[in-house]
């Protein structure tokens, strides 16, 4: 994650000062700030929907035949799903508690917002316009797929985190 934040050095009192108060109002007092996060996905856990181990509430897991990464996942086939079979009856699987191959979408996002202030009557009072963006550059984060080996909608993701959002404020400091 990369927080930052950068105060345009145009303005009264700054490196480059504008020739008029008219030109500073437009030019001066521009602030850019956000929050850029990049995580990748964190491994799959992967189990069996049905548990013939007969164990009491033990947990099974499939068998693992073959790597189930897949070149171009999409929604709808997040991996192989015939990578796994049920295992043979009173036996646990072989798969692993989570497939370290075998990943969540990661997550590639930017938080941005630009704020404008305009000075008033005296030093302490002005005027912030704000526009803020969340997911800036529209890129889908998707959810974890189901991994229940046995449900119809096992390897298939259904929800992602929500889409651009941009919100514009006013605010008045005195």
């Amino acid at each position: 994650m990369l927080s930052y934040i950068y105060e345009l050095p145009v303005g009264r009192g700054k490196k480059f000062q504008p020739v008029s108060r008219a030109v500073e109002a437009i030019i001066g007092g521009w602030q850019v700030a956000g929050i850029s996060t990049f995580k990748s996905g964190f491994p799959l856990a992967v189990g069996a929907a049905n548990n013939n181990t007969n164990s009491f509430g033990g947990y099974q897991r499939p068998n693992v035949l073959r790597n189930p990464t897949l070149e171009q996942p999409t929604v709808t086939r997040w991996f192989d799903t015939t990578a796994f079979v049920q295992p043979a009856p009173f036996t646990f699987g072989n798969a692993a508690r989570t497939l370290p191959y075998l990943r969540a979408h990661g997550t590639n996002n930017f938080d941005f917002n630009v704020q404008k202030y305009w000075g008033l009557w005296r030093e302490q009072t002005r005027v912030q316009l704000r526009s803020e963006f969340f997911n800036l550059f529209n890129r889908p984060s998707f959810y974890t797929p189901r991994g229940l080996f046995g449900d119809p909608s096992f390897g298939q993701v259904f929800q992602a985190l929500p889409a651009r959002s941009i919100q514009f404020g006013l605010k008045l400091y005195w």
